[in-house]
């Protein structure tokens, strides 16, 4: 299988998320992919993709587990290098995401794929992990993919702060649904006032022989003559 993007040839299976890419799409064929160079992430047809056809008792493929949800970050890192047979090296550089089993760094210098390395966050404690892939950004350094030895635990000490950056995503998106729910609640509301205002009885839009307008002008007669006899019989 080749990249549409870049040309590439190393291509693999990549995580389906959702229900649409693990029902509707796999049944049909139509499977997600990632190219191993350029990260650019696609949809093949493969029919005879184990994904689709795998049994009970099948061993279950890596990318066919579910993924660790991952938050968008901008924190500082700091990430020491494990050579063989010479002092370690400390790099600075960013965090792009995190999630409990890696994170995507951001540096000036490309780590070659299968390097060892310890990252800290924000000066947190260090997790020891292995450089899965990288990527060149331009002239912003390079991209790349992180994945711990043993991945955080949820309820751990170390993983607090990735608690907290899932709270403000949580806590980010209940108050972009509440604002959903204020505007189409007043949406509705208004809607509902202008359909009672149109549906208001208005004898200028009726036809003359229509049986409403002919009881609106008898009622509007009858108030007429009660105007008037009020004025004679207070005379009187």
């Amino acid at each position: 299988m080749i990249c549409p993007a870049c040309q590439a040839r190393n291509v693999y299976s990549s995580h389906r998320h959702g229900v649409l890419e693990r029902g509707l799409l796999t049944w049909m064929g139509v499977l997600p992919f990632v190219c191993g160079q350029c990260r650019a992430r696609f949809y093949k047809i493969a029919l005879r993709d184990p994904r689709r056809r795998r049994k009970a008792g099948d061993p279950v493929h890596r990318s066919d587990l579910p993924r660790a949800p991952r938050w968008i970050t901008e924190i500082a890192a700091e990430v020491t290098v494990h050579l063989h047979g010479q002092p370690s090296v400390v790099l600075k550089g960013v965090a792009k995401n995190a999630s409990l089993e890696g994170t995507r760094l951001q540096l000036l210098t490309a780590l070659p794929e299968g390097s060892l390395v310890s990252v800290s966050l924000q000066g947190g404690p260090s997790r020891v992990g292995n450089v899965r892939w990288n990527l060149p950004v331009d002239e912003w350094g390079f991209l790349h993919g992180i994945r711990f030895q043993v991945p955080l635990e949820p309820h751990s000490l170390q993983a607090r702060q990735l608690r907290r950056l899932r709270l403000r995503q949580f806590l980010r998106r209940s108050l972009i649904i509440l604002l959903g729910s204020v505007v189409i609640a007043v949406g509705a509301y208004g809607l509902d006032r202008l359909i009672e205002s149109l549906r208001r009885y208005q004898p200028s839009y009726y036809e003359p022989k229509d049986v409403e307008r002919q009881v609106h002008e008898l009622q509007q007669l009858r108030q007429k003559e009660r105007q008037t006899k009020q004025p004679v019989e207070s005379a009187q």
